[in-house]
């Protein structure tokens, strides 16, 4: 093969190579484009895939894809940046205030964790916000309080549904302190302060901890409950049960309702 010959053969090597090079291109990046989900996507796939949530934390992801993040359905993952995060966290405030907010920004972190992991390159945007300074909106304690006519009309359906002492306790420290039973099921005894007169609530929703007062009628039932292990509330048997407790809870709310 002479010299020109053989320049010929390298000319069309690499005019053949370049035409399969830009043919192939395109095919990369639609298949790039085909395995990055879209929002809509993720969010479905993140929603149905555990089952282990409550009915009620399903719905609420629900609301929050539909309310706050159905614009952003047929966007592809990539395609949302941090700022979109900071401008969506902003607008929502806004118009809903700050708990949709924080409820939607923790949701949509949720959600970018899973693809972030199956797909090199793909950032949670969530994260890059809170790197850079975003922060979510402090969470805040409801300020709770019950006409003085209700109070007794409580304290008789829980008399009247439970039959329970310690049970009942339970119920009438939950009463007097409107703390939730995630609250006062991990109390434990070294939190509570008899000569000072205060108890401290270390495991609460908001993440804050609460320093409350022992009022008379906390101190009738302090006084009643033996201390056989470190928490207030000891699941021995016959004792306190999440599941036995929230039938009682309901039996006592019937109770009340009928007065």
């Amino acid at each position: 093969m002479n010299q020109h010959s053989a320049k010929r053969v390298a000319k069309v090597k690499l005019t053949l190579t370049k035409r399969t090079v830009e043919a192939l291109e395109p095919a990369d990046k639609r298949a790039d484009a085909r395995a990055l989900p879209t929002l809509g996507e993720a969010c479905d796939d993140y929603i149905e895939t555990d089952r282990g949530r409550a009915d009620s934390t399903q719905k609420s992801c629900r609301r929050h894809t539909d309310l706050y993040l159905g614009d952003w359905r047929s966007r592809p993952l990539d395609a949302i940046a941090r700022r979109d995060i900071e401008a969506c966290f902003h607008l929502i405030t806004e118009q809903r205030g700050p708990v949709p907010a924080n409820q939607t920004m923790s949701f949509l972190r949720s959600v970018f964790r899973r693809p972030c992991v199956g797909h090199e390159g793909l950032r949670n945007p969530v994260e890059l916000w809170l790197a850079g300074g975003g922060r979510y909106h402090r969470a805040c304690r409801k300020r709770i309080s019950f006409p003085a006519e209700v109070l007794p009309k409580w304290r008789a359906g829980i008399d009247a549904a439970v039959r329970n002492p310690v049970h009942r306790d339970v119920f009438l420290f939950g009463l007097c302190t409107v703390m939730r039973r995630g609250e006062i099921f991990p109390l434990h005894w070294e939190r509570v302060d008899l000569e000072a007169g205060l108890f401290r609530v270390e495991e609460t929703k908001t993440g804050v901890p609460l320093e409350l007062p022992i009022t008379r009628q906390l101190g009738d039932i302090l006084a009643r409950i033996t201390p056989p292990s470190r928490r207030l509330a000891a699941r021995s048997s016959g004792s306190t049960r999440f599941a036995t407790a929230s039938s009682r809870w309901r039996s006592a709310n019937s109770c009340c309702r009928a007065r």
